[in-house]
């Protein structure tokens, strides 16, 4: 396989990796205020909710990481 369609097929499954996270980001955060994600045990949570929901639709383990990573990233950098 290309070097470029490779790339394409990595973007792509990120894409729909970031679409599944949205949804479950939508229907799992109980606040509209996303700062109670600062206190660990909240982010805690999230994150195994994510993981769950993420599970469940077949993921593997690495793209759950991704996803969990950037929700702690986002959270932690704001």
């Amino acid at each position: 396989m290309n070097e470029h369609k490779q790339f394409t097929q990595k973007t792509n499954k990120l894409a729909h990796l970031l679409e599944k996270l949205t949804a479950i980001v939508n229907s799992e955060a109980l606040y509209h205020d996303i700062s109670i994600y600062a206190d660990d045990v909240e982010l805690k949570i999230l994150n195994f909710q994510i993981k769950q929901h993420l599970s469940r639709q077949g993921l593997q383990e690495s793209d759950i990481k991704l996803a969990t990573d950037f929700v702690t990233k986002y959270i932690n950098d704001r």
